[in-house]
């Protein structure tokens, strides 16, 4: 899962570097990451 995790990072590094997508869809796509690890992180906490 990790390996396909960064793929799929490299491959929006790639498309960002040949200026295929716009800097916001970048930071859009972190955003989402670091919001959608936050919210499992905080689940796997509140289990018992």
């Amino acid at each position: 899962m990790q390996r396909r995790r960064i793929a799929h990072m490299r491959l929006l590094g790639e498309l960002y570097n040949y200026e295929h997508v716009d800097s916001s869809v970048v930071l859009d796509t972190l955003y989402l990451i670091d919001l959608f690890s936050f919210l499992v992180m905080g689940l796997k906490r509140r289990r018992p």
